[in-house]
């Protein structure tokens, strides 16, 4: 993949949606990661007390969620790795949690300077939530192979956060 020199070009997010609802030990998810320069054995934090871990590329603006589907609630200690499964990219805009704006492609051909309006390319949204000012501040559009989450900019609505994950059950 030839770079274009912007944090967050290299990463293919279309490829890592292929491979979601993966096990971390798959082989071609281990082969997708790597081409992102993601490697999960030196970025994967595992969080304690929760069935979650969390790889963070703040330079490139996107973060990956895994989970274990064994682990067990109240037990104190973290999922196992050999169990965890990746269900989640998330894509930041510039300045967001501390994260540099992700300048890869995003499929649906969304981007963070489109407005609301302009997302509605999806179609109808399958759930949203709004602010106490009646304002959208979030939408999620369930395709059958992932789900696209957007959460908006008070005033502007534009996406300061999007993420791309297995299909909602």
């Amino acid at each position: 993949m030839q770079s274009s020199g912007a944090p967050g070009a290299d990463v293919d997010v279309a490829k890592m949606l292929a491979v979601l609802g993966r096990n971390v030990r798959d082989r071609e998810l281990l082969a997708v990661l790597a081409d992102s320069n993601v490697h999960l054995d030196q970025d994967l934090v595992l969080v304690a007390e929760t069935a979650q871990a969390y790889l963070e590329k703040k330079g490139e603006g996107f973060s990956l969620a895994f989970h274990d589907d064994t682990f067990e609630d109240g037990v104190s200690t973290a999922p196992a790795r050999d169990q965890l499964i990746f269900h989640a990219v998330f894509l930041y805009a510039e300045g967001k949690d501390g994260y540099s704006q992700y300048r890869g492609a995003i499929p649906g051909g969304i981007r963070f300077d489109n407005t609301r309006a302009a997302i509605e390319v999806l179609g109808a949204p399958s759930w949203h939530r709004k602010r106490d000012d009646g304002s959208v501040i979030a939408e999620r559009w369930d395709l059958p192979e992932h789900h696209i989450h957007v959460t908006y900019s008070r005033g502007a609505e534009m996406p300061t956060v999007i993420s791309l994950g297995t299909p909602v059950a």
